[in-house]
């Protein structure tokens, strides 16, 4: 239903872009042109939103995860979004979240969840993607023994100080 949602908000916004070419015959051509390629991205990103939607419905089934007493599965409905995985439990090393904030910035922190196996790899599930939020299974997860660490990265530049006479 999200999708829909979106698409309907994107398909408003390429609506007014085109209302502007049709409506205004005095637009710089700059203007025109910009417009234009915003209507066309719209209607990319609606109809690429659309196809996810109607393909997720049409699959009948829906996101699912199940922990059971030695298997962690994450079912996708849509494998083109994002594949789906079974691991054995006794496998995972341990789950994390890392949280990125960007300092002396507006920008809302970057999330990103890693489930970290023990031959060394990690698998990187997207909080975007995955449809059902991955600290709440690293939470089961950690139900069932397996170590959920949040850690919180800082990045960008250092503080700095402007004055008449330049930069101290």
């Amino acid at each position: 239903m999200a999708k829909f949602l979106t698409a309907l908000i994107v398909l408003l916004v390429g609506a007014s872009f085109a209302s502007l070419l049709i409506l205004l015959d005095a637009l710089p051509i700059l203007v025109r042109i910009s417009a234009a390629a915003a209507v066309c991205i719209a209607a990319i990103v609606f109809l690429k939103m659309v196809r996810e939607a109607l393909s997720t419905l049409r699959s009948g089934q829906s996101w699912r995860v199940e922990i059971t007493d030695h298997t962690l599965i994450w079912a996708s409905p849509v494998p083109e979004i994002m594949a789906s995985f079974e691991i054995a439990l006794n496998d995972i090393e341990k789950s994390r979240r890392v949280m990125t904030v960007k300092k002396n910035s507006k920008v809302s922190p970057k999330n990103q969840y890693f489930l970290d196996l023990k031959d060394g790899s990690s698998l990187e599930i997207s909080d975007q993607l995955s449809a059902i939020p991955p600290r709440k299974v690293f939470q089961a997860l950690a139900d069932v023994e397996i170590e959920f660490i949040e850690s919180t990265e800082r990045s960008g530049p250092t503080v700095g100080f402007i004055s008449s006479s330049g930069e101290f």
